[in-house]
């Protein structure tokens, strides 16, 4: 039960990372176009040193998720009495099925059998 607690955390740390990483992309483009406008004073300094502080606590909270994940990978590691130095990837396989095309009305007329029209 462990082990499978310690496997889903790492799962959980790294879905977290994914989002954190977009997180921080978006905090980066708002700070860079508040400074545009601050340069052009549409904006107050204290409205873009919000945001700066915003991207500030956006990439510290993306460091600690980081070091949760490798913490987690740790705790994993001593559950299976691993070496600690031993190099250790935990592979998460996609499980994301896709729906294939639907074909064109026209297409799918083509395909279908001729059927007799009855009573």
């Amino acid at each position: 039960m462990s082990i499978t607690q310690a496997y889903l955390n790492i799962l959980l740390a790294r879905e977290n990372i994914t989002y954190l990483k977009d997180l921080l992309t978006t905090s980066e483009a708002q700070v860079k176009q508040s400074e545009q406008q601050f340069k052009f004073g549409t904006i107050a300094k204290k409205d873009l040193l919000q945001l700066q502080a915003t991207y500030a606590n956006d990439k510290y909270t993306l460091v600690t998720a980081q070091n949760t994940l490798q913490q987690n990978i740790l705790t994993l590691k001593q559950l299976l009495q691993l070496p600690t130095a031993t190099p250790f990837e935990v592979s998460a396989t996609d499980t994301v099925a896709v729906a294939p095309a639907l074909d064109n009305l026209a297409s799918a007329q083509d395909q279908a059998p001729a059927y007799p029209s009855g009573n």
